[in-house]
């Protein structure tokens, strides 16, 4: 295996005050349900992909047409509300992708596809246990005329429930500086994230921490696949 440094900016290091607030936020964020791991199986391009949160938070990045808003199409708000409307799934509002595509789209072979999406949440009580529950859907499309089926588990939790916010592609346009402040107020609003970029790692002083998904495409398969780093507030890590 080999591994590829890639270059990422480097913010001075929070001020003290910044550092207080993030502990306290990470804090409050302990004793609540956070999304912890996510999972596409046999949808689209992703035939067996699991991407795991760090802190309640993820980046997905990669090349355009790598798969990057396709995760969120397909996981959130999907898993939530099990709504098949293409313009509910779609994160640019658009109606071209039905659910229907995305199983028997672009390729698939066979005249039947079964998929299935997934959702982990983690928490830890206030005494110290760690406390899980998930939930999924499983999804089956056919040639023949026929509506497509979904089965859902249904989301099952208590309070105080996560606190989640999908972020498409956000930082066009935006400037470093404005960057690190975003994260500075949505950690301080202790906002759980799933993020997407094309070239972004999201190294900022203000963001505590991050897992990131480099996005990986090409295989003779065309499956997408990915590398995870995780950002611990100072330093970018694999794994």
């Amino acid at each position: 295996m080999s591994v590829t440094e890639h270059p990422f900016p480097r913010l001075p290091e929070p001020t003290e005050p910044a550092v207080a607030g993030a502990a306290r936020a990470a804090a409050a964020a302990g004793s609540r349900w956070q999304p912890h791991r996510v999972g596409i199986l046999n949808v689209w391009r992703y035939y067996d992909e699991t991407f795991t949160f760090h802190q309640g938070r993820l980046l997905l990045r990669g090349q355009n047409g790598s798969g990057k808003s396709k995760a969120l199409e397909l996981l959130l708000p999907f898993l939530f509300d099990a709504s098949l409307r293409p313009n509910r799934l779609s994160t640019f509002g658009g109606s071209e992708r039905t659910m229907h595509w995305n199983l028997l789209g672009e390729g698939a072979s066979g005249k039947t596809r079964v998929g299935y999406v997934w959702m982990e949440f983690r928490r830890v009580g206030d005494d110290g246990t760690e406390r899980w529950f998930g939930f999924g859907a499983r999804l089956q499309a056919s040639t023949a005329p026929a509506p497509l089926r979904r089965r859902r588990r249904p989301l099952r939790g208590s309070a105080p429930a996560p606190r989640p916010i999908l972020l498409d592609e956000v930082f066009v346009g935006v400037d470093t500086v404005n960057r690190g402040q975003v994260f500075a107020l949505l950690t301080a609003l202790d906002l759980d994230l799933m993020v997407t970029s094309d070239h972004e790692w999201c190294t900022y002083g203000e963001l505590p921490g991050i897992a990131v998904h480099q996005l990986l495409t090409g295989g003779d398969d065309d499956a997408v696949t990915s590398a995870r780093f995780v950002w611990n507030g100072s330093d970018l890590e694999v794994g």
